[in-house]
Order: structure tokens, then sequence, then C-alpha cells
């Protein structure tokens, strides 16, 4: 169940990332924390592509992030 909610957050970050470039880091790493927190105790294995659209939001925020004092 959590790695499905996950996954459509992923998608939606995803979509909106070049317009609300900080935000959507913020929510994806939010939804990668409490993925990973439920798949632990579910005793869920996790792939280590549910670090994908994390990395993909960072590179994105240091991209397109208006200047570096903004973001943090």
């Amino acid at each position: 169940m959590s790695l499905t909610v996950y996954e459509a957050v992923g998608v939606v970050v995803l979509l909106l990332r070049r317009r609300l470039p900080a935000t959507t880091f913020v929510v994806g790493f939010g939804a990668l924390l409490a993925a990973l927190v439920w798949g632990a105790g579910e005793g869920a294995k996790l792939s280590p592509l549910v670090f994908l659209p994390l990395a993909v939001l960072l590179y994105n925020l240091g991209h397109h992030g208006a200047s570096w004092r903004r973001t943090v």
C-alpha cells in the first residue's frame, strides 16, 4: 500500500518539478522517507530504484532553483 502511494506522489512531483523545484523536492523526500519507514515496518524489500525520483528532483533543484540562498 505505501509503495503505491509513494509512486503516485512521485509521479505528481516529477510533473511539477520545474514549476516548484524546492517544494517538490521536500514533498518527494518526505514521501520517500514515509515509504521507507512504512516498508521497513511491513518487512518489505525495496528496490534501489525508489531513490530515482529523489535523484531527479535533487538535480532539478540544483539546475532550476532560483539561487542557492533562496533554495536554502
